[in-house]
């Protein structure tokens, strides 16, 4: 998760509840019944909201609507799957999009997934935001057009 205070903790224990239950990979989703973004400006709620509808129509992991949060829980399990079988290249991307890279290369393993509610509340935020706009669109839409050229920028396992 981030630590800008800016994800409720509140989400957290039905994310230990559906691990618990057996999910691989549990995601504190802003785009789900119960989600929601507060005091997220426009200039950053539309791009969030662009990127996640494009890598959705473009990827489609089952049960997934928020593919760039960072608020996430992982089954031992599923971590040891996805060590060994990208060891080292398992993150390959640098900045905001290697979160979206982790999830799309462990989604090769056919992990059960589950999203809970999350409000995200940009508005509780001390200090400015590090994430650089054109940079980040620029480097999911690579991920993106990789996948596209079939140039397996994720490839399987």
């Amino acid at each position: 998760m981030e630590a800008d205070d800016t994800n409720d903790l509140g989400s957290l224990p039905a994310m230990v509840e559906a691990i618990e239950k057996g999910n691989d990979i549990v995601i504190a989703s802003r785009f789900v019944r119960g989600g929601r973004l507060v005091g997220f400006p426009l200039w950053r709620s539309v791009p969030c909201v662009a990127v996640n509808w494009l890598l959705q129509l473009v990827f489609a992991v089952e049960k997934v609507t928020d593919y760039t949060i960072f608020f996430r829980g992982y089954s031992v399990r599923l971590l040891q799957k996805a060590l060994d079988g990208y060891g080292q290249s398992l993150v390959e991307s640098t900045g905001f999009v290697a979160n979206a890279e982790i999830l799309l290369k462990m989604s090769r393993f056919r992990p059960k997934i589950h999203e809970v509610p999350l409000v995200y509340q940009y508005d509780r935020k001390e200090s400015r935001s590090k994430l650089k706009i054109f940079f980040t669109i620029r480097q999911y839409l690579r991920l993106v057009a990789l996948h596209l050229s079939r140039r397996k920028m994720i490839p399987g396992p």
